[in-house]
């Protein structure tokens, strides 16, 4: 979202942008926000807050607040700056060093895999595939496993360096020498043949494939 041009909208929008300066918002930071407009009324009315005037009322009207209060008052400043706390976790997470793939490099027949964390695809549908075309499906991370595939929508998890047991298996296995490869959502759906992959997201008509990138519309 471009900064408004009216004043008093500005204002909010810089107001959420310092809130978000270290890409989080604590719970004393929610508050805050909310103490603020209830003694500043007046930026009720700008224009980034149109959508959300009804709920911070009733926010407001509340003598005492809960964590999910504050919560619901994170995800109005995400919306006033245009992201998602999806896209803030993203954001955050420390980034994850997968193992390249050359074209068609991944054999499906036989191969064990493992799948973890959020598919922007879907994880059952990431699965679907996998198994479609002949691939054994892991409950978790074995000696004897052959990729591990990794959702391209991190845990908040992530923030603290926790990757989640399967990731963290996996590593170690590669560690020791063993030829588990851990690759990326992206890099996973450029292995699907192109047909197969556009058949099973016809299941999900909020997203669409253009050569390899995964779109949501």
């Amino acid at each position: 979202m471009n900064i408004p041009s009216d004043t008093l909208s500005a204002f909010v929008y810089g107001l959420c942008a310092g809130l978000n300066l270290d890409r989080k918002i604590t719970e004393a930071e929610a508050r805050a926000f909310l103490e603020l407009l209830r003694h500043e009324s007046a930026l009720l009315e700008s224009g980034v807050l149109a959508d959300q005037k009804s709920g911070l009322q009733k926010l407001l009207k509340k003598k005492e607040l809960y964590r999910s209060d504050a919560e619901r008052i994170t995800d109005i400043v995400f919306s006033v700056l245009g992201t998602s706390k999806k896209e803030q976790d993203a954001a955050n997470a420390p980034e994850l060093e997968f193992d390249n793939l050359a074209p068609d490099e991944l054999d499906f027949g036989g191969a064990q895999m493992v799948f973890t964390g959020e598919f922007n695809i879907g994880r059952h549908i990431a699965e679907e595939i996998a198994v479609s075309l002949g691939a054994e499906l892991l409950a978790s991370t074995r000696l004897e496993a052959d990729y591990v595939v990794v959702g391209s929508i991190p845990s908040p998890a992530w923030k603290f360096g926790n990757y989640g047991t399967k990731v963290m298996k996996a590593l170690e296995l590669k560690q020791r020498g063993l030829p588990v490869k851990i690759i990326s959502e992206d890099a996973y759906c450029a292995q699907v043949p192109t047909q197969v992959l556009e058949n099973f997201l016809k299941s999900a008509p909020s997203i669409r494939v253009e050569g390899f990138q995964i779109i949501r519309a």
